[in-house]
């Protein structure tokens, strides 16, 4: 069986995305298994509950390092390097490891071989236990780069795993934004589920995360969440979603005892229950067509 890939994502934090990802969880709940993908800021576990089974280390790209017993402190290093990743301390040449972005041109430069690229650990790559079903996830240390290449990394685990015991679904809750963490938690998925809210700001996102997506011919359709609140702009989002050809798949109603349910580390399915179970049933239809 091959899995399904439905990736949640929003051209902005703050729209309830993590909120649509937890209740289609706990809808699917013993039928698939899921991601968090914001590893600069993960959250779907605060609301999952997970008891952590799989720790491992995650490297980043190499970055440089110096053999202080080699140098011979000429700062041809620091001079090259257009990061300033390298200063002289002492007349030794040492590296910023949170500054280098692993381009090798010092390894390549320095006359004595004093420099070699080694591995650093940038974050933890985690397989959890959650009374819904496994969860993949991962943390990166703050300030660390190569967030897609993680993001990667958990995905791969999740799909190798759902063909190994033939899940059929996989959730994936992918960062905010368009940079490079989206861009990888999406790449490859079946389904863009977009959440979205009723907003100027949002829109704007909303056009910009639909450009982002176009050149990868991508199926995706728009949830809005906390509706209610502004009509106008509702309705203005639903001329866009005409506009952008994006299929409109439905709204979640604001409702202030879904934050007071997430403050207890539960997600929200049961008030949103009828919605979601709608938004359940234009999934299977789309992956039926």
């Amino acid at each position: 069986m091959t899995p399904r890939e439905i990736v949640i994502v929003s051209g902005k934090g703050g729209t309830g995305k993590t909120t649509v990802s937890a209740s289609l969880v706990a809808l699917l709940s013993g039928q698939g298994l899921f991601c968090d993908t914001d590893v600069d800021a993960p959250n779907l576990e605060l609301l999952l509950q997970p008891r952590v089974i799989r720790d491992e280390p995650f490297y980043g790209m190499p970055v440089a390092a110096v053999d202080s017993g080699c140098c011979t402190g000429c700062g041809l290093c620091a001079q090259e390097c257009r990061f300033n990743a390298i200063t002289m301390v002492r007349e030794t040449a040492t590296v910023d490891s949170d500054a280098c972005e692993g381009c090798a041109l010092c390894l390549h430069r320095c006359p004595v071989k004093a420099i070699t690229m080694t591995d650093i650990v940038k974050g933890r790559i985690l397989e959890s236990r959650t009374s819904y079903g496994p969860l993949f996830h991962g943390r990166l240390n703050p300030g660390a780069a190569n967030s897609g290449k993680l993001v990667q990394q958990i995905k791969d685990n999740a799909r190798r795993r759902a063909r190994e015991e033939s899940v059929p679904w996989i959730i994936v809750d992918g960062p905010p934004g368009i940079g490079c963490p989206a861009l990888s938690a999406m790449s490859g998925a079946d389904l863009v589920l977009i959440v979205t809210e009723a907003s100027r700001s949002a829109q704007s996102d909303l056009k910009r995360l639909v450009e982002t997506i176009k050149p990868f011919r991508l199926s995706s359709t728009v949830v809005l969440n906390k509706a209610g609140l502004a009509p106008q702009e509702e309705q203005a989002l639903f001329v866009l979603c005409g506009e952008l050809n994006l299929p409109f798949w439905g709204s979640l109603p604001f409702r202030p005892d879904v934050a007071r349910l997430q403050g207890r580390a539960e997600p929200p399915l049961d008030l949103l229950r009828s919605e979601m179970e709608s938004l359940r049933e234009r999934i299977l239809s789309f992956f039926s067509e």
